[in-house]
C-alpha cells in the first residue's frame, strides 16, 4: 500500500494500452512499488488541422516554435512529418510529469515530485529549452 508522503526511488517505466507502469523502490524498505497511471501518446506536428497549438523551443536555432499536439492510439500516421512521433511514450510521460529515473520522490496525493532541487540558474536554463511548466515547491 502506497501513502502521502512515501519517498521512493524511480527505476522502470513502461507504456502498454493507454497505461503508463511506474516501477518505485521504497526508500525505507527497499520493497518494490508499481504504479499505474493513464497515459495518451502524441506527437508534434507542424500542421495545425491536427491538434492544440504548444510553444517550442528549436534547440538548435534557439527560435521558438509554434507546433501543433496531436494524440494517437497505436501510432502517429506516417503520412505526416511528426516531431516526438518515435520517442516511447512512457519516457514521454517522465518528461510531462518532470519525473527522473534514479532518483528519489516523494508521493504526494496523486503525483510522485522529485525531491531533487534545480538550482535557480539550472530552472531556468531547463524552462527556457524546453518550456516553462507550473512548479509546485517540493518539501524538503
Amino acid at each position: 500500500m502506497t501513502t502521502d508522503g512515501d519517498a521512493a526511488w524511480l527505476v522502470d517505466a513502461s507504456y502498454a494500452a493507454g497505461q503508463v507502469s511506474l516501477r518505485f523502490i521504497k526508500a525505507g524498505d527497499l520493497e518494490p512499488i508499481h504504479w499505474i497511471d493513464l497515459f495518451q501518446p502524441y506527437y508534434l506536428t507542424e500542421d495545425e488541422q491536427r491538434g492544440e497549438p504548444v510553444r517550442k523551443l528549436n534547440l538548435f536555432t534557439q527560435n521558438e516554435l509554434t507546433l501543433y499536439k496531436a494524440n494517437y492510439g497505436k501510432r502517429p500516421p506516417k503520412e505526416v512529418r511528426a516531431w516526438e512521433s518515435e520517442i516511447d511514450p512512457a519516457l514521454s510521460y517522465i518528461y510531462d510529469k518532470r519525473l527522473r529515473f534514479g532518483v528519489l520522490h516523494r508521493l504526494e496525493g496523486n503525483a510522485w515530485l522529485p525531491q531533487a532541487r534545480l538550482d535557480a540558474e539550472q530552472s531556468i536554463r531547463f524552462d527556457r529549452l524546453f518550456g516553462a511548466h507550473h512548479q509546485t515547491p517540493i518539501p524538503m
